[in-house]
């Protein structure tokens, strides 16, 4: 089951360096607007180069699309890798949610 996480939360855990979110969209979506923490990793190529990242075990990976739909389907993907240790959640309503709740965009 893929848990969420609403954009105020994700903020929080983000600013306390508890947190990174990666944001699936597509390099043109990404490059006309963005989440200033986000970093760039489309879905698709995560699945080609997703396994060959690692990330502190201590860190929550937060996923982030548009509205929710393509980062859920990322976090059910990286779910399956075995080497991700990592508390995986979805960005519930994706930068959509996050502009809407007054949050920074780039």
């Amino acid at each position: 089951m893929i848990k969420t996480i609403i954009s105020k939360d994700a903020l929080s855990l983000i600013e306390n360096g508890s947190a990174i979110i990666i944001d699936v969209r597509e390099p043109d979506e990404f490059h006309e607007s963005h989440i200033p923490y986000a970093t760039s990793i489309p879905m698709s190529v995560i699945d080609g180069v997703f396994h060959h990242l690692t990330f502190p075990a201590d860190k929550t990976i937060i996923f982030q699309c548009k509205s929710g739909g393509r980062s859920g389907r990322v976090c059910e993907y990286v779910m399956t890798i075995p080497e991700v240790n990592n508390e995986i959640l979805n960005l519930e309503g994706g930068i959509t949610a996050w502009a809407d709740a007054g949050l920074p965009i780039i």
